[in-house]
């Protein structure tokens, strides 16, 4: 059976064929190495990624333009664009899978709860907007709502999409399965889109008790939606095709698998983080997230925490926590303070200021922020990676991405060598 017309052939293999050049370079090859020392806690040189693009603004010259006309090819053709555009406007160290992956399909029957909100955009199809949500769990009754759910897997879809993208492919890159790879579980993330950022502080302090039930009952729901995904052989390997949120998830720990076959939680990543609660004190902050997140934390093999919630008065408590092994140092963070205590124990994930890409770019400002990273990594012996993410604007100048790649290569460079 043939699916898609020549023309659609023609433009996804050529663009496949210039991808596997990349995907086979040396530099891809030293930017996977780069990543093992990282996660291995060797020092040195770190893995340097920018990620979570604005891509509205950075298609000027049209190479990001859609020119396949069937849905499914154009979903090849956009992920080929959008790294063809990395390779060629700014290269960092990232790293191109050589092949194309699909997860496997999925779908979770069971969940309810949806969320409302009134939202403000600046700009059609930014998927940077604002939201004011409604509450959804005023009382211990409406937990209900976060109820148990159904994960039926799809192998009837997986043999079709290899199918269609094999025969689109032609042999200029393999198509392939993987699990889902990438487990994150924020749940402070989902559930004050759901009762509200006001409501929770308030109920931190004056129900607590409440607090403590949603969280749990949240945490509960999505551990067995996950064992059941474990057990459905849904989980896979995320060296194929995924980046652990935008750093490296390359580590010597865990046993490889091959694409396609099962993988279990205790030879994954797990990424937690609470950034909603990043305004109250660590010892709340203890008590209504990690308290409740350690049982599941403890089925991975390596934790990754943390996003743009400041965390160096949270590590005492992280510590504690057998299996972590990244902690996110973001713009919010105080960098001394969290160097002193991470040091050379678990990598320092630094997340520079990316207002900095916004309004008048300053080269001096982003050289500062990666000399100073520099400077307190090595100070404290912390293995660290350095990842510009959260990029709402590049003030429509795309030039800004290529400008800020060779300022921090050059500061990695004088320090490391080439």
């Amino acid at each position: 059976m043939t699916y898609f017309t020549e023309h659609d052939k023609k433009i996804v293999r050529e663009l496949a064929a210039r991808y596997r050049e990349i995907a086979e370079s040396e530099q891809t090859k030293r930017s996977i190495q780069l990543a093992y020392n990282t996660n291995d806690l060797k020092g040195g040189r770190p893995f340097v990624h920018i990620d979570e693009l604005p891509w509205v603004e950075l298609n000027g010259e049209g190479e990001l333009t859609r020119q396949c006309e069937d849905d499914f090819a154009a979903g090849l053709e956009d992920y080929f664009r959008k790294s063809l555009y990395r390779w060629n406007h700014f290269r960092t160290n990232d790293i191109f899978p050589n092949a194309f992956y699909f997860e496997k399909a999925y779908e979770v029957q069971g969940w309810i709860l949806q969320e409302k909100a009134k939202i403000l955009e600046t700009e059609q199809g930014n998927n940077i907007v604002s939201h004011k949500y409604e509450d959804q769990l005023p009382d211990e009754a409406s937990l209900e709502k976060i109820r148990p759910m159904k994960v039926i897997a799809h192998p009837e879809q997986d043999a079709q999409r290899l199918e269609k993208a094999t025969e689109l492919l032609g042999g200029a890159l393999e198509a392939k399965l993987n699990g889902r790879a990438y487990i994150y579980l924020p749940p402070w993330d989902s559930l004050v889109r759901f009762h509200t950022v006001e409501n929770t502080y308030i109920d931190m302090v004056d129900r607590p008790e409440f607090i403590h039930a949603m969280m749990q009952r949240y945490v509960n729901v999505h551990t067995d939606m996950l064992e059941q995904q474990e057990k459905l052989g849904l989980l896979g390997d995320i060296r194929y095709g995924d980046t652990l949120h935008c750093t490296a998830p390359f580590v010597s720990e865990f046993e490889k698998t091959e694409p396609g076959q099962p993988n279990k939680m205790k030879n994954m990543w797990l990424r937690c983080m609470a950034q909603s609660l990043g305004s109250c004190s660590p010892a709340m902050y203890n008590e209504f997230e990690i308290e409740h997140m350690k049982e599941l934390i403890e089925r991975f093999g390596l934790i990754y925490y943390g996003c743009c919630e400041p965390l160096e008065r949270v590590i005492p408590y992280l510590r504690k926590l057998p299996n972590l092994r990244k902690i996110g140092v973001s713009p919010f963070a105080d960098l001394e303070m969290s160097a002193e205590q991470i040091r050379g124990d678990y990598v320092l994930s630094r997340k520079p200021n990316p207002s900095n890409m916004s309004g008048d770019f300053n080269e001096e400002v982003v050289r500062k922020e990666i000399e100073e990273t520099v400077r307190v990594c090595e100070k404290y012996g912390c293995s660290y990676d350095y990842v510009l993410k959260d990029i709402s604007t590049v003030g429509h100048d795309p030039s800004r991405l290529s400008r800020w790649a060779k300022i921090v290569n050059g500061v990695l460079d004088a320090q490391y060598g080439r």
